[in-house]
């Protein structure tokens, strides 16, 4: 696989295991891209293990100014304007993924120095990925400001976001996490996704939001009515089941380029810490690939930021694969109750080769149909 480049990641770092920039360094290694990383945090573990375990060491807003000033002399060419660096600034970077930052003051720091109209940070080309990190499972596990910070500072320069259902809810105001009735949670999460283009993302994927299916799955779109056990594949028990979705948009009216896709998760039982992170760099390693090509799919656009739902699909299937291997590895070995930490090492050839994952998450609806 020839090299793509090199991306950017602004991401918390773990001494032990595989969350923040452990779990997105290697994938996108992987996926033919070197990764750049400027470590905001570092922790001895994942809070997973308990808050008393843990030990923490944080990188001042001066110091990420000063390092990323730095990376901008070393990376940047700054060269004669021309069409396709209408700034005068050749990048090597491909792509930026920004993760976990946690405190406020943080954010004007990336939105200034990285992101922002007059960073000079990044070529026109270069794929910009937002992960919103806020919390989950109801919980927050950053300052209070954050949520606004990202909604201000981060969001509306982003081409992707990829909050969890939890943060789509924080930051939008949708309740989007544990409703009752698919139809009713695709539509929360279809207006969840209709905040973030109006900010200004393109590309939204909405990484997991839970529900409880029952009674009638009715497309709002089209009046067209089925069971719910036709849309989740023919069950007949009533229960919690999680959820993605992906929706992209671009240009204005007539020009404008949209689809909507809704992915059903087979639920395992237990609490994975990294996923967000993992699937966040598989992301961006689709878009990273899409930039000047013609991707597989039904709306062919090779704009920046763009994700079709079969490359989303994929990715998932990734994750899904990876949190099953490492499940069934840690049941080999003696542990006494340690989270289970995601094995990426011993899923190589599926994070290599996304063909190869056997299919467990499967597309149920497009664009105001299920399918």
């Amino acid at each position: 696989m020839p090299p793509l480049g090199t991306v950017l990641l602004l991401h918390s770092h773990v001494v032990h295991g595989a969350v923040g920039s452990r779990a997105a360094v290697l994938p996108l290694q992987l996926q033919g891209m070197e990764a750049d990383t400027l470590q905001v945090c570092q922790l001895s573990t994942h809070p997973g293990y308990g808050i008393y375990q843990l030990a923490v060491t944080r990188q001042s807003a001066e110091d990420v100014a000063r390092l990323l000033s730095a990376l901008r002399l070393t990376c940047n060419l700054v060269v004669v304007p021309s069409d396709d660096s209408p700034h005068g600034l050749s990048s090597e970077y491909v792509g930026v993924l920004i993760g976990y930052l946690g405190r406020s003051d943080l954010l004007p720091v990336v939105h200034s120095r990285v992101l922002g109209p007059d960073a000079n940070f990044l070529n026109p080309t270069a794929v910009r990925l937002v992960d919103p990190v806020c919390g989950d499972a109801g919980r927050m596990y950053v300052e209070t400001g954050v949520p606004v910070a990202y909604t201000r500072c981060l969001l509306p320069f982003a081409d992707i976001a990829t909050p969890n259902g939890f943060e789509a809810s924080l930051l939008t105001g949708e309740c989007v996490d544990g409703v009752v009735g698919l139809q009713v949670a695709i539509n929360r999460a279809e207006a969840a996704c209709r905040w973030f283009h109006d900010v200004g993302v393109k590309m939204v994927v909405i990484t997991s939001f839970s529900g409880w299916v029952g009674g009638q799955g009715s497309n709002s779109l089209t009046g067209e009515v089925r069971s719910i056990d036709e849309v989740v594949g023919g069950r007949s028990d009533e229960g919690e089941q999680l959820w993605c979705m992906a929706s992209y948009r671009a240009g204005d009216g007539a020009r404008e380029r949209s689809y909507v896709a809704v992915f059903e998760i087979p639920k395992l039982e237990g609490h994975f810490s990294g996923t967000g992170d993992l699937l966040a760099a598989l992301l961006l390693a689709a878009a990273v690939k899409n930039v000047g090509a013609a991707p597989p799919t039904r709306i062919t656009t090779s704009e920046r930021g763009f994700i079709c739902g079969d490359q989303v699909e994929a990715a998932l299937n990734v994750v899904h694969h990876v949190i099953r291997y490492s499940v069934g590895n840690r049941k080999k070995v003696a542990t006494h109750q340690r989270p289970v930490e995601l094995d990426l090492v011993g899923c190589l050839d599926a994070l290599r080769d996304h063909d190869s994952v056997p299919r467990a998450v499967r597309q149920v609806w497009h664009s105001g149909r299920w399918v």
